[in-house]
């Protein structure tokens, strides 16, 4: 297929090769004419640059240029028009993504020239999309001679209406349950921002806005969050596939510019800068060296703070809102090894009812090794719910890893029944076992020969030498865990809490809802904690842990 050379020049990544082979081009002159109506109708509105003319600069011009100058023949509507339906942006923080967000829907509302056209910002809460894009909006109209004489803002409600098209612009929330039905009949362009916290349902029920139009847009833009199984990440992974040439999609504009998924705090602390110019586009420009190692200097105190600065201006992934295993480590332990039979191995059991997991985790030292095997169990009812979330419940029931007992609890006789068949296969010592709700189990328990029970409360004392193994033995890689897809799953979702003495704990205190078990992890530690117990020397000696 012949490639005129402007088009050539604006090939970026798979996408664009895959469109040109389904027949799209690239329209210099369409784009250019709206970075040009940006730069004569709107004026930004806050800081140094405050009364002057919006400018795409670095990333925003090739953004804003890729999006309205691609096109295509269309025989339904039978003439060209564009390429791009959808964008999926992720840039950190910083780089002006609220105000070209903004400067885009003027451009619909005012500039695209289609009668009636309806554009809807949308974001978490009404709060943040008036105070950050819709905001914007609002003095960038009242900043421009023209856009002031022909639009109307209504102070209230935060609607601007445009009188020459009979256009309007509509804020949304995905906070608001009352009115959540009353978004499925929208009928234009969407744009949301910060979607790494907007709530899945609020998307599905504006997924389809606009499928009657021509050029209908729809464009998320986002820092990375710590939700690893939100619609802000499945979004995130979407926009690279898309990238990648993974996914075959050229209706939809993927921009991500981000530090490696798993960058170390080593490699980070040795060069800050070069990871900063790699994430951040508007580098020298909004985005200052200074201030970005300012920023740095004081977020590399603590953990925590320094998990927020790789996310909100490196634009990584965190696992949980307060994260505590490394999953970029976790991915590098070894997944090859067995429980051998004929070699002592210790257990742990985590039950539940209702709203979690049970899970039976068996752990064993081989040298510096500690291989974890372990099954799960969870109610017909959360499993179809964690389902309803995207979480490959089924599958996992399919691999052998899950077991989904019927109704709404989980049944015990078969979490004792995988107990029994386990304890005549391997030689287990003993089982730890949190004491809650667990005095029948422990009672069926008590009689199977060899075995001896002992009672693990999940509190700092019994938990914290253990918790500190596990976390130095996954950043170490010196966990086995096979692979296990659930309790990776867990190992996400995991966070930490202290004490006043530096005694640790697992804990999902932090993680957004009760649907982000922890369940295998604790009972890893619960296992571990017990064969710490054991007679011979400390399994913390065996695995080369010291702590002081």
């Amino acid at each position: 297929m012949s490639v005129d050379v402007l088009t050539k020049r604006w090939i970026r990544d798979a996408s664009d090769e895959y469109a040109i082979r389904n027949g799209c081009w690239f329209d210099e002159k369409r784009g250019e004419f709206v970075v040009t109506w940006m730069h004569d109708y709107l004026r930004l509105y806050e800081g140094e640059a405050a009364g002057q003319p919006f400018e795409c600069k670095d990333w925003q011009y090739e953004a804003v240029m890729r999006l309205f100058g691609w096109v295509r023949d269309s025989d339904e509507w039978g003439r060209v028009i564009r390429r791009f339906r959808k964008a999926c942006w992720f840039v950190p923080k910083k780089n002006k993504k609220s105000p070209t967000l903004a400067a885009i829907m003027l451009y619909m509302l005012c500039g695209d020239g289609e009668m009636g056209q309806k554009c809807f910002p949308g974001a978490k809460d009404g709060a943040q999309i008036r105070q950050n894009v819709v905001q914007h909006v609002h003095e960038m109209v009242r900043q421009s001679e023209e856009l002031f004489a022909e639009c109307k803002i209504n102070k209230q409600t935060g609607v601007v209406f445009h009188t020459p098209t009979r256009s309007s612009l509509y804020p949304l929330s995905s906070d608001n349950i009352a009115s959540q039905k009353s978004k499925e009949g929208l009928n234009g362009s969407t744009f949301i921002d910060e979607v790494h916290v907007v709530d899945e349902p609020f998307i599905r029920r504006i997924s389809r806005a606009g499928i009657s139009r021509a050029e209908p847009m729809h464009v998320e833009v986002s820092t990375a969050g710590d939700d690893v199984d939100s619609y802000g990440y499945r979004r995130n992974v979407y926009a690279n596939g898309v990238i990648s040439g993974e996914i075959k999609d050229d209706q939809t504009l993927g921009i991500v510019y981000a530090a490696p998924a798993d960058l170390s705090d080593t490699d980070l602390l040795a060069d800050p800068i070069k990871y900063g110019k790699m994430a951040n586009p508007a580098w020298g420009h909004t985005i200052k060296q200074s201030e970005y190692l300012a920023d740095f200097n004081e977020s590399k105190q603590s953990p925590r703070m320094l998990a927020d600065f790789k996310m909100y201006r490196l634009d990584i992934w965190q696992a949980s809102s307060t994260p505590w295993l490394s999953i970029a480590d976790w991915e590098r332990c070894p997944t090859d090894g067995r429980i051998d039979d004929e070699r002592p191995c210790f257990a742990g059991l985590d039950l539940s009812s209702k709203m979690d997991f049970t899970a039976w985790v068996i752990v064993q030292w081989q040298k510096s090794i500690l291989v974890v095997r372990g099954h799960y169990w969870i109610s017909e009812t959360r499993a179809q719910k964690h389902s309803n979330l995207s979480v490959p419940i089924e599958q996992w029931e399919q691999d052998g890893y899950v077991t989904i007992c019927p109704n709404n609890r989980i049944d015990y006789r078969m979490v004792k029944e995988r107990i029994a068949k386990d304890t005549k296969r391997f030689s287990i010592d003993k089982i730890g076992h949190d004491p809650w709700n667990a005095e029948s189990m422990r009672q069926d328990l008590e009689y199977m020969d060899g075995v001896t029970l002992i009672e693990v409360s999940q509190n700092y004392g019994s938990l914290s030498d253990s918790a500190k193994t596990l976390e130095a033995l996954v950043l170490d890689h010196e966990i086995d865990h096979g692979g296990d897809p659930v309790l990776a799953f867990m190992a996400r979702n995991v966070t930490v809490v202290s004490d006043t003495n530096d005694n640790i704990r697992p804990s999902k205190k932090d993680t957004r809802t009760n649907m982000k078990p922890i369940d295998g992890i604790a009972s890893t530690v619960i296992a571990m904690s017990v064969a710490e117990k054991d007679e011979g020397p400390s399994v913390y000696e065996q695995s080369g842990a010291l702590f002081l």
